[in-house]
């Protein structure tokens, strides 16, 4: 009896103890968002060289970003965060480190005019430049070093462009400020290397193994040349790391990133939220204020929570605690399988192993509209059920009996032609009432009805405002005509006054007049369709006809690239979204 009491109060202490430190740091956290960089920054966890420089006085606040912060406040967040400032910082680099030298991504000014290491191909030539030259950051342009040994070369604060590294052996290397621009690095191996604040700029890491290296206070980022493919990070200290690319043509990060791998590696303090990686493994990996997108949530299975998470975009950012972090990704979990996706994971006979057999396509995308739609119409008249299955039965005996690709273009063509019919039959949405607003938002992460209703969603609703690939506002005047403005990535711009519902079609359309008795009606042109809860720009905003001609589009204004996704309802107050609406552009 005395043993169990006795472990009973062992157990009941350490959870205090746990509680106590989660709480600790919790506290450190909001004092840090409240003054958000202006303080003195966090202390390091990295061996520091030389004493860094005070940090840098922030450039002056941009339009957008003076927008966001209006943002921020009307949804009920103060805090002010700015991309490329790490929320919690730790210390910076050194004043000569490649990372403090080199610019923003594209100004080569910084090393224009660079040693020409054309000629070098043996690691001492770059010694004995660092022993010539003891102090200063120095610029190397050139050089190929592929299969040589680095490990025991005395090299700190230079920067290498145009280099190669290639299956170089950097084992026992102890280093740091270093750059690699534009550099090829396959095959290299960093194990067990010390290279603090590194940077990574439009570099080639393809099949690197950088496990249990010291990569901590490190940059990633540049354009799409590059390449972290098969990347080993395993056991690698990452601890202020930030990945500070992902959102512009110029500064889009590598796009070939499969096989990366994070097992046990440190993420605290590290930043990536701008950076996706859908199948990266994070097994036992240490996340402690870490920031990172929404996206990522519900894809950190495996990692050790020792800490709080800062989930961010550009301008704006929420913490959870371990607990909160946990509901969150529960909530994000089930809105993954919401809808036809549910489907995916019971017995399927032939029709939804055709809708299954692949996920994120239009396929299952049309499917779990027209299951939404029925949902909707079932709840207001039962009777509704009998059709619904009168015409799944329909589509079986139509398609499912057709052989290779041809059973999945037939049921794309059966669940457009329903989804058209179930618009109609369900009318106007709620939110399209006169004299409202509705705010419509592309997400990454699958928002779930349960995550948006709570509580944990109201601090994270500034990140994902800020953070959509496309969002829309709508405004219904009291004579029921719609106002619709919004924006995409790739350039793209909505503006849309005048526009009428059309209750037939779903679509929300401009130019559109009724019939009369002398005029026949006319259907304008169409920008917006309502389906329940979703919206659809036209065509995703291009002005592209089915034959492929341009057809000039006088509401949407798309970029080369770019293109309005489907879009889901954030549940915000009518308050709340009529200050956002004087905000929004």
């Amino acid at each position: 009896m005395v043993t169990s009491r006795i472990k009973r109060s062992s157990s009941n202490g350490q959870a205090f103890a746990a509680h106590k430190l989660a709480l600790r740091r919790a506290l450190g956290m909001v004092a840090a968002l409240m003054v958000l960089i202006s303080g003195a920054p966090l202390a390091a966890q990295s061996p520091v060289p030389p004493p860094p420089p005070p940090p840098a006085q922030q450039a002056p606040e941009t339009p957008d970003e003076a927008r966001q912060a209006a943002v921020n406040k009307a949804l009920g967040n103060q805090a002010r965060v700015r991309f490329g400032v790490a929320l919690f910082p730790v210390t910076p680099p050194p004043q000569d480190s490649c990372i403090a030298q080199s610019g923003v991504v594209g100004d080569t000014r910084a090393y224009a005019n660079a040693v020409d290491g054309s000629s070098f191909n043996k690691p001492g030539k770059l010694e004995d430049l660092r022993k010539k030259q003891k102090s200063g950051t120095i610029f190397v342009r050139g050089g190929n070093f592929e299969g040589t040994k680095l490990g025991k070369e005395k090299l700190y604060n230079m920067c290498f462009i145009d280099a190669n590294f290639r299956y170089t052996d950097w084992e026992g290397f102890d280093g740091y400020g270093l750059g690699f621009i534009n550099s090829d690095l396959t095959g290299a191996r960093l194990t067990k290397a010390k290279m603090h604040w590194t940077l990574f700029r439009d570099v080639t890491l393809t099949d690197a193994d950088a496990s249990a290296a010291d990569l901590s206070g490190g940059r990633l980022d540049g354009g799409w040349q590059g390449s972290m493919k098969n990347l080993n990070l395993d056991d690698a200290n990452l601890t202020g790391f930030r990945v500070e690319c992902g959102y512009t043509a110029q500064n889009g990060c590598p796009l070939d990133r499969q096989g990366l791998s994070l097992r046990g590696a440190n993420l605290t303090k590290a930043s990536f939220y701008a950076f996706d990686f859908p199948d990266v493994d994070v097994s036992n990996a240490t996340v402690d204020q870490t920031e990172i997108g929404l996206q990522h949530i519900a894809r950190l299975s495996g990692a050790k929570l020792v800490g709080p998470v800062v989930v961010r975009s550009h301008n704006s950012a929420a913490i959870y605690l371990p607990a909160e972090y946990a509901r969150i990704r529960g909530a994000l979990m089930a809105g993954a399988g919401s809808a036809a996706s549910a489907d995916c994971k019971t017995e399927q006979n032939v029709i939804k192993k055709a809708i299954c057999v692949t996920p994120g396509t239009e396929l299952r995308r049309l499917s779990r509209e027209v299951a939404e739609l029925d949902q909707d119409i079932i709840a207001r008249n039962r009777r509704h059920a009998a059709d619904q299955r009168t015409w799944e039965s329909s589509v079986t005996a139509k398609c499912g009996t057709l052989a290779g690709d041809g059973i999945g273009e037939c049921l794309k063509t059966e669940y457009r032609l329903r989804r058209e019919a179930l618009v109609s039959k369900a009318g106007a949405p709620q939110w399209l009432r006169p004299g409202q607003y509705a705010l419509f938002i592309a997400s990454e992460a699958p928002l779930s009805q349960e995550f948006l209703r709570s509580e944990l969603f109201l601090r994270v609703r500034p990140v994902l405002f800020d953070s959509a690939a496309s969002r829309v506002m709508v405004k219904i005047e009291r004579n029921g005509r719609v106002t619709a403005k919004g924006s995409a990535m790739g350039v793209c711009q909505l503006n849309a006054p005048d526009l009428s519902f059309n209750r037939a079609s779903g679509w929300i359309s401009g130019g559109a007049t009724p019939a009369t008795r002398t005029r026949r009606a006319e259907s304008g042109i169409p920008v917006l369709q309502a389906i329940g809860d979703r919206l659809e720009v036209y065509r995703g905003g291009n002005n592209m006809t089915a034959d492929g001609t341009l057809a000039p589009n006088p509401y949407v204004r798309c970029g080369p690239q770019g293109s309005f996704t489907f879009m889901q309802l954030v549940p915000l107050s009518q308050g709340e979204l009529e200050q956002l609406w004087n905000i929004f552009r």
